[in-house]
Protein backbone atom coordinates (compact mmCIF):
# COMPACT_ATOMS: atom_id res chain seq x y z
CA UNK A 1 0.00 0.00 0.00
CA UNK A 2 2.59 2.14 0.97
CA UNK A 3 4.58 1.66 -2.40
CA UNK A 4 1.63 2.56 -4.18
CA UNK A 5 0.97 5.72 -2.77
CA UNK A 6 4.75 6.99 -3.72
CA UNK A 7 4.50 5.50 -7.19
CA UNK A 8 0.63 7.94 -7.17
CA UNK A 9 3.05 10.96 -5.47
CA UNK A 10 5.61 10.57 -7.69
CA UNK A 11 3.97 8.90 -10.96
CA UNK A 12 1.38 11.65 -11.80
CA UNK A 13 3.59 14.87 -11.54
CA UNK A 14 6.11 13.12 -13.91
CA UNK A 15 3.27 12.33 -16.40
CA UNK A 16 2.04 15.65 -16.42
CA UNK A 17 5.45 17.20 -16.65
CA UNK A 18 6.49 14.98 -19.71
CA UNK A 19 2.99 15.63 -21.48
CA UNK A 20 3.45 19.82 -20.51
CA UNK A 21 7.00 18.97 -22.52
CA UNK A 22 5.59 17.27 -25.35
CA UNK A 23 2.88 20.16 -25.85
CA UNK A 24 5.21 22.69 -25.58
CA UNK A 25 7.39 21.55 -28.33
CA UNK A 26 4.20 20.62 -30.45
CA UNK A 27 3.71 24.48 -30.27
CA UNK A 28 7.11 25.73 -31.17
CA UNK A 29 8.21 23.45 -33.30
CA UNK A 30 5.20 24.06 -35.75
CA UNK A 31 5.06 27.71 -35.38
CA UNK A 32 7.83 27.98 -37.54
CA UNK A 33 5.85 26.62 -40.79
CA UNK A 34 3.43 30.24 -40.30
CA UNK A 35 3.83 33.42 -41.75
CA UNK A 36 4.54 36.03 -39.49
CA UNK A 37 3.04 39.52 -39.94
CA UNK A 38 1.62 42.83 -38.72
CA UNK A 39 -1.67 44.84 -40.38
CA UNK A 40 -4.58 46.53 -40.91
CA UNK A 41 -8.38 45.77 -41.41
CA UNK A 42 -11.25 47.93 -42.36
CA UNK A 43 -14.96 47.37 -43.12
CA UNK A 44 -16.35 48.15 -46.25
CA UNK A 45 -19.22 51.14 -46.06
CA UNK A 46 -22.34 49.55 -46.49
CA UNK A 47 -20.94 46.49 -43.73
CA UNK A 48 -21.19 43.29 -46.09
CA UNK A 49 -17.33 43.07 -46.59
CA UNK A 50 -14.15 43.04 -44.84
CA UNK A 51 -10.70 43.98 -46.27
CA UNK A 52 -7.20 42.83 -44.67
CA UNK A 53 -3.81 44.33 -45.18
CA UNK A 54 -0.65 42.57 -44.07
CA UNK A 55 3.21 42.86 -44.35
CA UNK A 56 4.25 39.29 -44.25
CA UNK A 57 7.02 37.22 -43.62
CA UNK A 58 7.97 33.67 -43.10
CA UNK A 59 10.12 32.96 -39.97
CA UNK A 60 12.95 30.77 -41.51
CA UNK A 61 13.57 33.15 -44.33
CA UNK A 62 16.89 34.20 -43.72
CA UNK A 63 17.15 37.10 -46.32
CA UNK A 64 13.92 38.55 -44.36
CA UNK A 65 11.95 38.78 -47.16
CA UNK A 66 9.05 40.51 -46.56
CA UNK A 67 6.21 40.65 -48.94
CA UNK A 68 2.04 42.33 -49.03
CA UNK A 69 -0.50 39.89 -48.30
CA UNK A 70 -4.77 41.02 -49.20
CA UNK A 71 -7.95 39.72 -48.29
CA UNK A 72 -11.72 40.62 -48.84
CA UNK A 73 -13.95 38.61 -46.71
CA UNK A 74 -17.93 38.32 -46.94
CA UNK A 75 -18.84 39.27 -43.18
CA UNK A 76 -21.64 37.46 -43.08
CA UNK A 77 -20.30 33.69 -43.67
CA UNK A 78 -16.52 34.44 -43.31
CA UNK A 79 -16.05 33.55 -46.68
CA UNK A 80 -13.09 34.34 -48.52
CA UNK A 81 -14.04 36.55 -51.99
CA UNK A 82 -10.39 37.42 -53.01
CA UNK A 83 -6.69 37.22 -52.19
CA UNK A 84 -4.01 38.61 -53.47
CA UNK A 85 -0.20 38.23 -52.69
CA UNK A 86 2.41 40.87 -53.89
CA UNK A 87 6.32 40.31 -53.55
CA UNK A 88 6.79 43.76 -54.81
CA UNK A 89 9.70 44.81 -52.55
CA UNK A 90 10.62 48.18 -54.07
CA UNK A 91 7.12 49.77 -52.36
CA UNK A 92 8.12 50.41 -48.39
CA UNK A 93 4.19 50.68 -47.77
CA UNK A 94 3.77 49.46 -44.26
CA UNK A 95 0.20 48.88 -43.24
CA UNK A 96 0.46 48.68 -39.26
CA UNK A 97 1.62 52.05 -37.83
CA UNK A 98 3.39 53.62 -41.66
CA UNK A 99 1.57 55.18 -44.70
CA UNK A 100 -0.46 51.85 -45.85
CA UNK A 101 -4.48 52.38 -46.14
CA UNK A 102 -7.21 50.70 -47.29
CA UNK A 103 -9.21 52.94 -49.78
CA UNK A 104 -13.11 51.86 -50.12
CA UNK A 105 -15.41 52.76 -53.05
CA UNK A 106 -18.40 54.41 -51.61
CA UNK A 107 -20.78 51.99 -53.21
CA UNK A 108 -18.32 49.31 -51.45
CA UNK A 109 -17.95 48.15 -54.53
CA UNK A 110 -14.25 48.26 -55.05
CA UNK A 111 -11.33 48.40 -52.65
CA UNK A 112 -7.67 49.99 -52.85
CA UNK A 113 -5.02 49.01 -51.06
CA UNK A 114 -1.49 51.29 -50.75
CA UNK A 115 -0.95 54.51 -49.96
CA UNK A 116 -1.66 58.55 -51.11
CA UNK A 117 1.02 57.56 -53.70
CA UNK A 118 1.04 54.09 -55.05
CA UNK A 119 -1.72 50.93 -55.60
CA UNK A 120 -0.23 47.55 -55.09
CA UNK A 121 -3.46 45.89 -55.35
CA UNK A 122 -6.78 46.96 -56.66
CA UNK A 123 -10.40 44.78 -56.26
CA UNK A 124 -13.46 45.11 -58.08
CA UNK A 125 -16.37 42.69 -56.23
CA UNK A 126 -18.40 41.22 -58.69
CA UNK A 127 -21.90 41.92 -58.77
CA UNK A 128 -24.20 38.82 -58.12
CA UNK A 129 -27.64 38.28 -59.00
CA UNK A 130 -29.20 38.25 -55.56
CA UNK A 131 -32.15 35.52 -55.20
CA UNK A 132 -34.30 34.97 -52.25
CA UNK A 133 -33.95 31.47 -51.59
CA UNK A 134 -37.25 30.46 -50.14
CA UNK A 135 -38.28 31.61 -54.28
CA UNK A 136 -35.78 29.32 -55.80
CA UNK A 137 -37.21 26.35 -53.07
CA UNK A 138 -41.04 26.78 -53.78
CA UNK A 139 -41.47 26.75 -57.43
CA UNK A 140 -44.38 29.33 -58.63
CA UNK A 141 -47.87 28.79 -60.16
CA UNK A 142 -48.28 30.39 -63.86
CA UNK A 143 -51.46 32.79 -63.69
CA UNK A 144 -54.06 31.99 -66.68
Amino acid sequence: MKNNLRLLYWGVPVVIALLFGVFLYAIFTSADDYPIGYGRHEDSPDGLYLAEASNMRYPEDKEDAWYYEFKITQKSDSRLIAEFRNHDEAQNIQFRQGSGRIYWANDSRSVRFGDSTATLWEYTIPKKKRTNKAEMATPRKLSD
